[in-house]
């Protein structure tokens, strides 16, 4: 048997077991969107990496989220308060952080929803990326920590598949942002109360050195406290 042939009937093989891993996962991901169906979950949106092993399911009617992993074949329902925090990994290399809404320089910039990912030209930009993954912190005891894998193998950056690859995990790191911006909890009133009061005191400050008028100051705290 020659080489030729040899090589031939390796990739069948490993083609084929692509396939039928492709097809197992995917019906994975079927069947926990029927069952998720089925408890009276209103899917309003999902992201599916391109390999079918991962999902992030959106429930906003009932503010709940829902990370499945179909290799392992586990679904995992959280509320958004769940979520704590995301990070963008890339070779190793943390490219942006949910909370912070930082990234790195060089890295990967993303917008809302739907927004265009790019790479700062300031900072050489290696030509293979060898894994790109997103890695979720919840308070959840069941999984306090998930990952989802956009690339494992050596990638071309100039190549489709990478590119591909930016627009899923644009889509994964949109709604993650979207379930931080929704969540509940007071956190986010609390900065915005805190800024108000420090507001105010500069205020009154100036008020205090003649700078403004008691009316004028008056008119600013109405202002800030939305009356």
């Amino acid at each position: 048997m020659s080489f030729l042939m040899v090589f031939l009937i390796t990739f069948l093989i490993v083609f084929i077991w692509w396939l039928v891993s492709l097809k197992i996962r995917m019906n994975n991901i079927n069947k926990i969107k029927q069952l998720l169906k089925e408890q009276g979950v209103n899917i309003d949106k999902e992201v599916i990496d391109e390999n079918n092993s991962y999902a992030l399911f959106v429930d906003h009617a009932h503010k709940n989220w829902f990370y499945f992993d179909a290799a392992a074949n586990k679904c995992i329902k959280c509320i958004y308060d769940d979520l704590l925090d995301f990070e963008l990994f890339e070779d190793s290399q943390s490219v942006i952080k949910g909370r912070s809404g930082s990234a790195a320089v060089g890295g990967l910039l993303f917008g809302g929803i739907g927004a265009l990912v790019g790479a700062s030209g300031s900072k050489k930009i290696k030509e293979y990326c060898s894994s790109m993954y997103i890695n979720i912190v919840t308070n959840d005891l069941k999984l306090p920590n998930m990952k989802i894998v956009i690339i494992k193998n050596q990638t071309n950056r100039n190549s489709y598949e990478y590119k591909n690859a930016l627009n899923k995990a644009n889509e994964f790191i949109g709604v993650l942002k979207f379930i931080l911006a929704n969540k509940t909890n007071i956190e986010s009133q609390t900065v915005v109360d805190n800024d108000n009061v420090e507001r105010l005191r500069n205020y009154k400050q100036l008020l205090d050195e003649g700078v403004i008028t008691e009316e004028e100051f008056e008119k600013k705290k109405k202002e800030i406290l939305g009356n």
